[in-house]
C-alpha cells in the first residue's frame, strides 16, 4: 500500500472487477460456450470463478480485505467505472474519496494467468503505484504494512503466500532494488540485510510469520 501519512482525499473505499462478458442470459451463455470452446476469455473470470461458480478461495479472500470487491459486467458496470476504465475490460478499478482509478489493467491481468495471489499482488502495486492508501470498512485508516524482501528468499515468498491467503494488504519492497529501504533494514536487523523484514506501523519485525504479522496488525 503506499505510506500511513497519506491524506483522506486518496483512500481506497472500495475496489471494483469488471468481467469482459455481459450479464444478460445470452452474454452468459456466450461467453460459458465461447470459453468451453477457447473462443471467449475473461482473464479476470478465471481467477474468480470455476467452471460454473465462484470459486471458494475467491470467496474467503474477498471477506478478508479492507475494503468491499463488488463484481459487475461490461454492460452492467457502473458509469464512473467505465468512464475511469475508459470501457476497457476487464479490469479492476479502485473507487477512492477523490474518484475513481484502474488498479489492474486487462495486460496485467491476464499476466496473473489465474492466479489469486498473483492479482492480491497486482492490487498492491497498482495502489502503491497512484499512491492510494486503504480505509477500512468503517472508514479508518488502516494500519500500513511493509514487507521488505529480496528476490529468491524462499522465506519471503513463504510470508507473502501467507499474507495474501490471509486477505492481508501489504507492499513489498525490493531491498536490492532501493537503497534507502536497504538501510532501513539493517537499522533494525543488526546491520545484517535479513528479509523479510515487516513493519506495522511503527512496529518493525525481523522475518516473522503472517500470524504474527497479523497479531501486530490486529494489536494496532
Amino acid at each position: 500500500m503506499s505510506s500511513p501519512d497519506a491524506t483522506a482525499a486518496n483512500r481506497i473505499v472500495r475496489l471494483v472487477g469488471v468481467y469482459d462478458a455481459d450479464s444478460t442470459l445470452r452474454g452468459e451463455v456466450a461467453y460459458w460456450i465461447g470459453a468451453r470452446l477457447g473462443r471467449r476469455h475473461c482473464s479476470l473470470c478465471d481467477i474468480t470463478h470455476g467452471s460454473f461458480r465462484a470459486r471458494p478461495e475467491w470467496n474467503a479472500c474477498r471477506t478478508g480485505l479492507p475494503v468491499p470487491f463488488d463484481t459487475y459486467h461490461r454492460n452492467d458496470q457502473p458509469d464512473q467505472v467505465r468512464s475511469a476504465a475508459n470501457g476497457q475490460a476487464p479490469v479492476v478499478v479502485a473507487e477512492t474519496t477523490a474518484g475513481h482509478v484502474v488498479l489492474v489493467d486487462p495486460v496485467r491481468l491476464n499476466d496473473c494467468g489465474g492466479s489469486l495471489d498473483d492479482l492480491l499482488l497486482a492490487i498492491e502495486h497498482g495502489a502503491a503505484h497512484h499512491g492510494l492508501a486503504w480505509a477500512s470498512m468503517n472508514g479508518e485508516a488502516v494500519t500500513q504494512v511493509t514487507v521488505y524482501s529480496r528476490p529468491g528468499c524462499p522465506f519471503c515468498t513463504s510470508l507473502r503466500r501467507g499474507l495474501q491467503q490471509s486477505g492481508t494488504p501489504f507492499t513489498e519492497v525490493n531491498i536490492w532494488e532501493d537503497p534507502a529501504a536497504a538501510a532501513f533494514v539493517r537499522s533494525v536487523a543488526r546491520g545484517n540485510e535479513t528479509v523479510p523484514t515487516v513493519t506495522v506501523g511503527d512496529v518493525a519485525m525481523v522475518n516473522p510469520s503472517a500470524e504474527k504479522v497479523r497479531e501486530v496488525l490486529n494489536a494496532s
